[in-house]
């Protein structure tokens, strides 16, 4: 049937299975006849990537992450990605993610073949979709890591997605120097005291003397007053949280008296540096100080009746700041020297 223009025009209803046809046309006229042949094909829809959960996750250097990275395949054609949802076994059953980490660390499985089921993870966790998953365990070392998820065979829309993560530094061993301040304290001040001489004569004749001490007032109180001094620490430093990545707590003791001064701060250098310093193997620590002393018991009874019993006391020294070296690095690179690795 042709309209006043000349223009014919028909639809193809496709057979079920079939993906293309040969249409004939004879086209016949007053002043003569064409014939021509048409062949259609059916077009294949094109699939995109779209990221899902797993992006921008944070975990310790030479670990896995804790959850899967997931990626759903959708209809590139549709409007919205709730429209180009696929939810067809056999459609999402052929089609294939390859997983690419860029730099160090590994993704397994490389390949992986798309599957309906619930992300479990993520955004609607229990919904239906075509996602692929994998395994990506970081590499060494602190830093921002890349992985790129890419759709085998993908004809049209995006084909790639690239995600990112934090590998955060392990707890690790560190030493430094510091310079710290005590706090007064009240403590016991010996009395006065004599030393005389004494000789005694021996049966024999000859003579022998020897030296006596003896108090001449009672015991008092004394302030031993507060002052900076130089001291060695041996730590550790160690992430609170993985996606904190602006915050490293350090912990340790002095080496000459662990059992009287222990410390516990932050790292400075990272609150504005974050990731970015992390991997150096100096830092800049703000520590509190804590100190074991001996103090007295009662200072008034000290004071009025020479009664000065003193304690083993846990106290607030003050605040210290400390540079540190990555001890542990430096010994593993001592120990790839010497033997040759």
């Amino acid at each position: 049937m042709a309209d006043t223009e000349g223009f014919a025009q028909t639809l193809w209803y496709r057979a079920g299975g079939a993906e293309g046809a040969a249409v004939a046309v004879d086209a016949r006229t007053p002043s003569g006849s064409s014939f021509r042949e048409i062949r259609l094909t059916r077009s294949t829809p094109g699939y995109a990537l779209r990221q899902h959960s797993g992006n921008y996750e944070s975990w310790f250097e030479k670990t896995p992450l804790r959850h899967p990275v997931v990626v759903e395949i959708v209809r590139a054609d549709a409007a919205d990605d709730s429209v180009g949802r696929i939810t067809s076994p056999e459609t999402c059953s052929r089609l294939r993610v390859a997983f690419t980490r860029i730099g160090t660390g590994s993704v397994t499985p490389d390949t992986v073949m798309a599957g309906v089921d619930s992300a479990e993870v993520g955004q609607n966790p229990h919904r239906l979709g075509c996602f692929a998953r994998a395994n990506w365990t970081l590499g060494e070392g602190p830093g921002r890591r890349h992985a790129r998820m890419s759709l085998v065979g993908g004809n049209s829309g995006r084909s790639s997605v690239l995600y990112e993560a934090y590998a955060r530094a392990s707890p690790r061993l560190i030493g430094g120097i510091m310079a710290t301040r005590s706090r007064s304290y009240l403590g016991p001040q010996a009395g006065p005291e004599r030393t005389i001489r004494i000789e005694r004569t021996l049966p024999d004749g000859s003579k022998a003397s020897f030296d006596t001490t003896f108090a001449t007032g009672r015991d008092t109180v004394k302030q031993v007053d507060g002052s900076w001094a130089p001291a060695a620490f041996v730590g550790v430093s160690t992430p609170i949280r993985p996606k904190w990545h602006r915050w490293a707590l350090t912990f340790g003791v002095d080496p000459r008296a662990v059992d009287r001064n222990w410390y516990a701060g932050v790292s400075v250098l990272r609150i504005p540096g974050g990731l970015e310093v992390e991997s150096l193997p100096v830092d800049i620590h703000l520590l509190g100080h804590w100190g074991r002393v001996d103090v007295l018991e009662n200072p008034k009874a000290c004071r009025e009746r020479g009664e000065c019993d003193t304690e083993d006391d846990v106290r607030w020294q003050g605040l210290a700041a400390m540079l540190s070296v990555d001890a542990g690095s430096v010994i593993t690179d001592l120990i790839k020297k010497l033997s040759g690795s």
